[in-house]
């Protein structure tokens, strides 16, 4: 089946102002019509808009809907409905106008093999694996779809894809039903995809563009709950910030110098030891910046030390100590030109200065903070612990295991409180075997295949305010819970090594299985609970494999350290590349 999309696109993308009956009725209906949260009415504002004119797709999408009916497919097989694609660049959203949605391009794979399908969201509001964050932006391409004949099938977690099914169109998860606003936002997102494929005639060649999946309209969007301008007024007299200014010198960029000062509403703690006047001969590109650093710290709000992947951030407003050293023109220069200046610092630490827009602040959105330059202080240790702590501590590898095991460890604490008291049985053996499960059913660690990425926190840790903490009510099922704590509090601990053993075995456990044609689902509220006698054979047949895969952990650990030591050569050699950069600059 030929793929007519590659005309020239000019005139395809028309505008649409915000306000008018365009925008109101088809694109702001089918968005408002579609939320699964309901707080989504409040958080979500739509800025502008661009229907998309693609003749070509247009024609496809209606062709296969005249040759399903003559195919003798019913009238609700036909229905249209819309489906919507989270995109955070919109060159790649108008690249979908052009050329339609093509196969290959999804991370998810739970409902079908994602080189052979497409997936699509169910919810305009639904469209990521993470809960939405003050402040987030993006767009959302909204597609019309004829699902045609649908299918449900089991969520598949292993590497052995499911394949599309012949004589139908799509698949959709049989757990679809139960997803609700109180669903994680992992498994709300994977549960509410629809995989997406066509079959060619007579034939296993899939179409690389699903015909019955049409691009319409390109929407831009920003996240978040819009407070008048009294309520920032009232916020910002009941919150009393006090800034602090460890440090105030000056920066000399070639002949000019700065009267600067470092300043924080944290504390008075400063990371390091600068001299009165400090020198800046380095520049480097924000994107490369971004290669080289841990990616969360450009999307975590940090307030003091920060640390991640073994290396600790501080993060300093760069304020003027005397009017006349206005900070604005170099903070501008720095945006407009995506540079970041380094400086290399003592303890093998370094000083970064860029704008503040390429980092995430939750009171920026909120109270209209302007925009300014920042200065992040990075080191491959803790700047909090005290020098004559630190021998004992050099050869501690807990940060890095402790990365490994917060996510299996919350995965496990989830799936025990399913459990009834009367039949969680040992709560030491529940939570191994949980732990256990956890590797078999992730894999953080593959990166040639399209796969779920694992959040490290539980969802309502993701952002201030994202989850309210409410006191748990008390009945006679937390009466027991607390009870069997005071029996047994030995059950509530396990060694950092144990669980890195059990996720091992996971991982081992999987790769057995990888030929196998096996579906492991995550489990939901209304799976039937394992028993204790169950669980404790499960425990007793694993126990050997348990004591050979602690042989790997070492290695494991082994190869993180020598990961830590990334950094600090990274930066290095990009100090060395950036005079050529500063001269540019």
């Amino acid at each position: 089946m030929e793929n007519e999309t590659t005309r020239s696109t000019e005139g395809l993308l028309e505008p649409v102002h915000a306000g008018s009956v365009t925008f109101n009725e088809s694109i702001l209906a089918p968005l408002h019509k579609n939320y699964l949260y309901e707080e989504s009415k409040e958080c979500f504002t739509y800025s502008s808009a661009q229907l998309i004119k693609n003749g070509t797709l247009q024609k496809r999408y209606a062709a296969f809907h005249s040759e399903k009916r003559e195919k003798g497919y019913s009238e609700q097989e036909l229905e249209e409905s819309f489906g919507f694609l989270l995109l955070d660049d919109a060159n790649k959203a108008r690249k979908i106008g052009e050329t339609g949605l093509l196969v290959g391009q999804a991370k998810c794979t739970t409902l079908g093999d994602s080189s052979k399908g497409v997936y699509i969201s169910k919810y305009s509001d639904c469209l990521d694996l993470k809960r939405w964050y003050d402040g987030k932006t993006g767009y959302i391409v909204l597609l019309k779809l004829t699902k045609g004949r649908v299918k449900e099938v089991t969520d598949n977690y292993t590497q052995n894809f499911t394949p599309p099914t012949a004589g139908y169109d799509c698949h959709i998860s049989d757990q679809l039903g139960a997803v609700s606003s109180t669903t994680s936002s992992f498994l709300a997102y994977e549960r509410t995809q629809y995989y997406m494929y066509e079959l060619c005639d007579g034939s296993n060649e899939i179409e690389t563009c699903p015909r019955h999946a049409c691009p319409f309209a390109i929407v831009a969007f920003s996240y978040g709950k819009m407070s008048t301008t009294t309520e920032l007024e009232q916020k910002s007299q009941d919150k009393t910030v006090f800034h602090y200014q460890p440090w105030i010198g000056q920066f000399k960029i070639e002949s000019t110098v700065y009267d600067v000062g470092l300043q924080s509403s944290s504390g008075a703690w400063f990371p390091a030891k600068l001299p009165k006047t400090v020198q800046i001969d380095h520049a480097i590109c924000v994107s490369e910046l971004k290669r080289t650093l841990p990616r969360e710290i450009f999307e975590t709000c940090i307030v003091g030390e920060v640390c991640i992947d073994g290396r600790c951030f501080n993060l300093y407003d760069v304020v003027s100590s005397k009017a006349k050293n206005d900070l604005a023109q170099i903070a501008h220069e720095l945006k407009e030109k995506d540079m970041a200046l380094v400086i290399p610092l003592e303890d093998s630490g370094f000083l970064i200065l860029l704008h503040s827009s390429h980092l995430f602040s939750y009171e920026d959105a909120k109270l209209g903070k302007a925009a300014a330059l920042q200065g992040m202080f990075i080191f491959p240790d803790s700047r909090t612990v005290p020098r004559d702590a630190k021998s004992d501590l050099q050869n501690c590898k807990v940060s890095t295991e402790i990365m490994q095991v917060i996510p299996a460890l919350n995965y496990a604490e989830t799936e025990m409180e399913k459990c009834p008291p009367n039949q969680l049985g040992c709560s030491q053996m529940s939570l191994e075997k949980h732990l256990q499960d956890y590797g078999t059913l992730f894999n953080p660690g593959l990166l040639d295949v399209p796969t779920r990425e694992a959040s490290m926190f539980p969802d309502q840790y993701d952002v201030p305010g994202g989850f309210t903490l409410i006191s748990p009510k008390w009945s006679q099922e937390t009466g027991t819970r607390l009870k069997s704590y005071f029996d047994e509090p030995c059950g509530f601990t396990i060694p950092v090594g144990r669980a890195l053993e059990l996720l091992t075995v996971g991982r081992q456990q999987r790769g057995d299985d990888h030929d196998d044609d096996v579906y492991y689902c995550i489990s939901s509220p209304e799976d039937v609970p394992q028993t204790d006698g169950h669980i404790e054979m499960e425990v007793t047949k694993q126990s050997e494999a348990i004591s050979d895969a602690s042989e790997k952990v070492d290695e494991i650990v082994k190869k993180q350290k020598d990961e830590q030591k990334y950094l600090q050569s990274s930066l290095n050699l990009l100090c060395q590349r950036s005079l050529e950069n500063w001269e540019q600059l």
